[in-house]
């Protein structure tokens, strides 16, 4: 009876060794797992409110477009900030898409944009939702 107890102590002392060996390791792996959902989140996150800001800018602008093709000067405001108003929102578009939708507001407000479709089509790649499943599946 005295050696089963001196064997299950020796297997009780050997095993508390191994799991405590191996429970720093354990914790550490849990750790990355939670770390990288935490990065994954906030990734989506800054996605989703950089989405946000871009689609606010595209109403504010096709507003505008809207008013410069339907001749609403009240609309529009125009007054000695216009100017201002522009350049800081061409900064703005570079800032939110790149240099194609600077470029695009720039033609916009010198009247170089006719249509709907030719005000639309820029924003199309920034705005799709499809670009937005396709990137988080990646």
């Amino acid at each position: 009876m005295l050696s089963q107890v001196n064997e299950f102590a020796k297997n009780y002392e050997y095993f508390i060794n191994a799991v405590g060996a191996f429970l720093p390791f354990l914790i550490s792996c849990l750790m990355v797992v939670i770390a990288f959902q935490q990065w994954k989140t906030n990734e989506r996150k800054r996605r989703q409110d950089l989405f946000d800001k871009r689609f606010k800018f595209y109403c504010e602008m096709k507003n505008i477009f809207e008013a410069i093709y339907e001749g609403d000067e009240e609309a529009l405001n125009l007054d000695s900030t216009h100017v201002l108003l522009n350049d800081n929102r061409a900064d703005l578009a570079l800032f939110l898409f790149g240099k194609d939708i600077q470029e695009h507001i720039i033609n916009l407000f010198d009247k170089k944009i006719k249509t709907h479709d030719d005000f639309t089509q820029p924003f199309k790649k920034y705005l799709s939702i499809e670009q937005e499943r396709t990137n988080n599946a990646i």
